[in-house]
């Protein structure tokens, strides 16, 4: 009794490294559109989605997040 959404979730993985590639801005409307819908614990919703597409940004949040090694 498979359907799209088990195998969505039998097929999750997570991503540690990513590409130095733009994202369509079709894609990423997409992308924030089912991360806004997605299910959390105890269905609260506490989170927020924000884009940044700045490298030298991105390097600061890093270090700003317990100096994380930037794989970006």
């Amino acid at each position: 009794m498979r359907n799209a959404v088990i195998d969505g979730l039998l097929n999750h993985r997570s991503v540690r490294r990513f590409k130095d590639e733009a994202i369509e801005p079709e894609v990423l409307e997409m992308l924030l559109k089912v991360g806004i819908r997605a299910p959390s614990a105890g269905n609260l919703q506490s989170y927020s989605l924000i884009v940044v597409d700045d490298w030298e940004k991105k390097e600061e949040l890093a270090k700003a997040c317990s100096d994380q090694e930037s794989k970006i």
